[in-house]
């Protein structure tokens, strides 16, 4: 005999998966192998990409002397 939560449970995953078919699809569909989709999660991941362009900060007053908090300096040449 099945209790009242297990019915409840298997309800509504049922309901679930009604509401979205395509998952559904899926999920029977899956062999079970999460590393089966990898090469096609690697095909989408794409480098980012920088401008080309250097800070120098000691012109905006930044010093490398390990005494001088140098987070404004930084921050006006990123601002600039």
């Amino acid at each position: 005999m099945t209790s009242r939560r297990a019915f409840l449970k298997g309800l509504a995953a049922s309901a679930a998966l009604s509401a979205y078919p395509a998952a559904a699809r899926r999920l029977a569909q899956s062999s079970g192998d999460p590393w089966r989709a990898l090469p096609a999660i690697l095909a989408r991941i794409t480098p980012p990409s920088f401008a080309p362009r250097d800070f120098d900060v000691t012109t905006f007053g930044a010093r490398g002397d390990n005494e001088k908090d140098n987070t404004a300096s930084s921050r006006a040449a990123r601002s600039s």
